[in-house]
């Protein structure tokens, strides 16, 4: 019993830093969810053979000012 204290110990201090990358990735996701199909879409895109969002740079730029 004495040989889980350490695993237990270590896994219960990892449980906040799982909710924090858990909330990163939701947050993160919601970008993109909102570039791909919310309001915010017009000029973005998808492209399936590198697999990423893909716009042309007066969309970029538009977007991040």
């Amino acid at each position: 019993m004495l040989c889980w204290l350490p695993i237990w110990s270590t896994c219960t201090m990892l449980e906040p830093l799982m909710q924090l990358e858990r909330r990163t990735l939701k947050r993160d996701w919601a970008i993109v969810y909102d570039m791909l199909i919310g309001k915010d879409n017009s000029g973005f895109g998808w492209d399936e053979r590198r697999q990423r969002i893909i716009a042309e740079d007066a969309v970029w730029n538009s977007y991040i000012s």
